[in-house]
């Protein structure tokens, strides 16, 4: 029994429950995967407190590409350093006894292990997250871009250019999403203002609804001809990030509405004093700004910009809102997904590590790269190369599953059957997202409304069947062949 190890900031009941796991279940305990998780824990602490005192203004650029690409060394560092430990005792490669559920039980601790170095360089855009939503509301942004404008919209008002654009669109019926203007050579008259108009836009019917709700205004003038109406600018400060929520950033249809349909002169101080408090809270002092203007084009947009320093707030709240947003709801799915399928796909090179031989192993990366550089050349010289792609790996996985069957019928353990059961058991969770994804490929041809509707509904059910798929077949088939392979002579 060997002696009791004195590690650094590790507690009494840390030190228990591994002289326990040892005694009691070697295989959990060779996984090191208490001490990672605490250690973890603790790096992770310390990585936030870092991140929280450093000064970082949240109207400036973000400085997480460096953050990022420095933690993820230190996270690679980690990794190897426990990957170090993991190798020095193997309950499998030893002839232990092993079950199903602990074969089970020793990819789930791997993963855990995995997904908390994967974790490290999520922290600082959790914190910078943080950061700016303390300093910054939505609401306070919206009520500034909103006060900002409305002031200078009324301090313009006579410089400002206050007609409508105009846009005569035909509606065809069809799906798609085209907005194409054409020349046609029948005459057709705008009944708002009385003239023979030969520009349209063509619509299709299925783009109709969605192009009524965002227009300002529009006149229907037949079933098939429609004109709408398009408010002048009353925004010249906007921010492209900008999260309407929970209160809205005004349109230039809503300022229109609220300020300019019944114009009513106010007092110029106060409506520049607004603008100024504004420029003063957004403008960082010092800081340079490339601008960029073609004056030539438009001399009245430059000096408007110049005398409430509208680029300058312009960044500033850009800045704001891309920290605020790190997480917001369309990005969280997409890091969720970053984070889940790196730990996994890492994972998975680990267990086949584990659980075969470093000649295998290596052999297996081998002819997964020369496969897959084959694959994507006899796609490129083929139509539909995405979905053949998706095919290829399809036939791969039940050629290397047919290929990994032949380990029960021989008394050798060959290295191309040993390839064949790391490469399989690799595909084996991505095989139902492969199977989704090459059934839409070719139905979105022919049914492209459907497409969208219903794609990333099913890509979803394909992501949890491959990972029950994963997790039953390591309970069965995957613990059983890795088993039968090791134990057989070397051929």
């Amino acid at each position: 029994m060997p002696e009791d190890v004195n590690r650094p900031l590790t507690p009494s009941f840390i030190k228990k429950f591994d002289r326990k796991l040892l005694l009691n279940h070697p295989n959990a305990w060779s996984t090191r995967t208490h001490l990672v998780v605490y250690y973890g824990l603790l790096f992770i602490l310390l990585l936030g407190f870092i991140s929280y005192i450093v000064p970082d203004d949240p109207r400036t650029d973000s400085t997480l590409g460096s953050w990022v690409g420095f933690v993820s060394l230190l996270s690679l560092i980690g990794l190897v350093a426990w990957l170090i430990y993991l190798l020095r005792f193997n309950v499998f490669k030893r002839f232990g006894i092993s079950k199903a559920t602990d074969t089970l039980l020793s990819f789930f601790l791997y993963f855990i292990s995995i997904a908390v170095f994967v974790f490290f360089p999520y922290v600082k855009p959790i914190v910078e997250t943080m950061r700016a939503n303390k300093a910054y509301t939505s609401g306070e942004l919206a009520a500034d871009i909103n006060a900002m404008n409305m002031a200078i919209v009324q301090l313009e008002y006579d410089s400002l250019n206050h007609s409508w654009t105009r846009d005569t669109t035909r509606i065809v019926q069809g799906i798609g999403s085209t907005h194409t203007p054409v020349v046609e050579r029948t005459h057709v008259y705008d009944t708002i203002v009385q003239y023979p108009s030969r520009r349209y836009s063509i619509l299709y019917s299925s783009d109709l609804d969605n192009k009524m709700r965002n227009s300002d205004s529009l006149q229907k003038i037949n079933d098939s001809t429609y004109i709408f109406f398009t408010a002048p600018n009353y925004t010249p400060l906007t921010s492209y990030s900008y999260s309407a929520n929970p209160v809205e950033a005004l349109t230039s249809r809503e300022i229109y509405n609220r300020v300019i349909r019944n114009f009513q002169r106010r007092d110029k101080n106060a409506l520049t004093a607004e603008t100024e408090r504004v420029s003063e809270k957004y403008v960082v002092p010092g800081l340079q700004l490339f601008e960029y203007y073609d004056v030539a084009v438009n001399e009245y947009q430059y000096r408007l910009s110049k005398r409430y320093q509208l680029e300058r707030v312009r960044a500033s709240i850009e800045n704001i809102m891309d920290r605020k947003s790190n997480f917001d709801a369309d990005r969280l799915p997409g890091l969720i997904r970053v984070h889940f399928y790196l730990s996994l796909s890492i994972c998975l090179l680990l267990f086949a590590f584990r659980h075969s031989t470093p000649k295998a192993f290596f052999f297996s990366i081998l002819a997964a790269v020369i496969l897959l550089i084959l694959t994507m050349l006899i796609s490129a010289f083929s139509g539909y190369a995405a979905r053949n792609l998706n095919n290829w790996v399809i036939f791969y996985f039940f050629l290397f599953f047919i290929l990994s069957v032949v380990v029960f019928k021989t008394n050798r353990g060959y290295l191309v059957t040993g390839i064949a059961v790391n490469l399989f058991f690799y595909l084996l969770p991505f095989v139902p997202l492969c199977m989704v994804a090459s059934y839409y490929h070719g139905y979105l041809i022919s049914n492209y409304e459907l497409y969208y509707e219903n794609y990333g509904r099913d890509l979803l059910i394909a992501e949890v069947c491959g990972i029950l798929l994963l997790l039953v077949m390591l309970l069965t088939y995957v613990h059983s062949v890795y088993r039968k392979w090791y134990a057989l002579p070397e051929a």
